[in-house]
Order: C-alpha cells, then structure tokens, then sequence
C-alpha cells in the first residue's frame, strides 16, 4: 500500500522558520508602533476628559482655575484631608466618584483619566495624586506666581484672562524629574514652565512627544529634541529647548505659550 504521508526535509523546515522568522521581524515594529499610536491617541482622550472637569470646575467658581494645591487654597475645595483636597486632582477624583472621603476608599480605576497608557505608573492611593501623569500649568494658571512679585499662591487665574486660550498651555504630559532617580516612572500633577530639577516637568513619552491640552480645550502633540527617555535630561537635553515649551517663565513674551497673555 503507498504511503501518501508528506514529510519535509530538515533545510525545507529551516527555510520556513526563515520565512517566518523574517516576517514577524517585519510585522513586529509595524505592531508596536501601533500600540504606541493607540495610547498616544488614549492620553489625547484622557486630556480632552480632564479639561471637561476644569471647565465644570470654573462654571462652578466665578470663571476661576483649580488653585495648583498647598496648605492654603483661596478657592474651594471639597473636603478631606489636606494631601487630598488640596490638589485639582483631588477635587476632580472626588466630582468622578473617585474618592469616598467618609471611608477613606480610593477607586483608581475611576480615575483612570489620570493615567497614560504609556507609563508604568504605579499609583494606588488618593494621597499620592501629586503622582498622576498629566501636570497643569500651575505658575500662570493654579497660582499668581508670576505675576506677584514671585510671591508663591495667589489667587487662581480667571478665564477672561487668558488673552489666547488657544496657545495657552492647560496641562501636558509630566513626569516627576529628579536627578536622582528617586520618582523614576512616576508622573506629577503639575509641570514647571522652565525646567528645573527635583520637579514636576514636560515628559516625551509618546515617541519623543508630548500631548498638550490648551485652555481652549484642544489637544495636540509636540515633537521635541530631547528625545523620549526622561532620565537622560538635563539642563542643557530637555524639552524647554523645544516649542512650545520656551520662554515659559519669561511672562509676556509673545513666545510664551505659558503666560496668560
């Protein structure tokens, strides 16, 4: 009887592994520069969320920013211990059902807006939300800081303020920056407009690319120079080297995309 069985031989099985092996090589980085894509386009979405509670929350207060946080906010806050209610994440965790302030119980996963696909961030307690992955523009937005006398706190920023809503910086990705490695993948709930280290700062995590949402509500991203790997900046690789992030402490400059005016 004839054996119709069909068998390889070893170099025909070698080619095929080839074969195989040369097209995952192909496909592979096609994939993940589409799992890439994809998070950058859910960070975009978590911003345009985030910037619909700062909305609701200057419906709420007269026009008024979020205050940036500290022990004495001049604009109301929900209530709570003082790491929680002083921070603009906190009182948004809380507006998200978030935060049950009577137990004390933390739902990350209801504040996932607060948490880019892209980082590894570890978070999972309400008083670590100066650690969440999108920073605000705390010195010309949250605070008075530039337009004090350098005194910090102050009153919030109004909304007729902002000559151009449009090129002025909300909030972007950060990243709590330390030379010393200390916050290595976590992020911070506000960012500097200059960069400065031990602080919270702009991060390129998104292939050398940060995501900015405007006070206007829209949300664009902004390729920079300094790479995607936030360990390596320094004073002189960072993405304040980059528009729209120069000349962010330098208040009334026509290139300051920080600045109320």
């Amino acid at each position: 009887m004839k054996n119709n069985k069909i068998s390889f031989t070893l170099i025909e099985l070698l080619v095929v592994i080839a074969i195989i092996a040369i097209l995952a090589s192909m496909l592979l980085p096609a994939l993940s520069k589409a799992r890439a894509k994809a998070g950058t386009i859910k960070c975009a979405s978590n911003c345009k969320q985030i910037g619909n509670f700062f909305n609701i929350y200057q419906n709420d207060f007269n026009g008024f920013f979020p205050p940036d946080g500290g022990s004495t906010p001049k604009y109301p806050f929900v209530p709570g211990s003082a790491t929680q209610r002083y921070m603009w994440p906190g009182y948004f965790a809380y507006a998200m059902n978030a935060i049950n302030y009577k137990s004390g119980l933390y739902n990350k996963a209801a504040s996932g807006i607060f948490y880019c696909p892209a980082t590894s961030n570890n978070i999972s307690s309400d008083s670590q939300f100066m650690y969440i992955d999108y920073g605000y523009n705390f010195n010309h937005l949250g605070t008075s800081n530039r337009y004090d006398g350098g005194t910090y706190g102050g009153v919030p920023a109004k909304s007729n303020q902002i000559k151009k809503p449009s090129a002025t910086i909300l909030l972007a990705d950060s990243t709590n920056y330390t030379t010393s490695g200390i916050w290595p993948e976590y992020g911070s709930y506000r960012i500097s407009d200059y960069f400065v280290a031990s602080s919270g700062v702009i991060d390129t995590r998104h292939t050398s690319q940060a995501n900015i949402l405007w006070v206007d509500g829209h949300v664009t991203d902004a390729k920079v120079v300094a790479g995607n790997n936030h360990k390596l900046f320094s004073a002189t690789v960072n993405p304040y080297m980059s528009d729209p992030f120069r000349n962010g402490n330098s208040v009334n400059n026509s290139y300051n995309n920080f600045d109320r005016y």
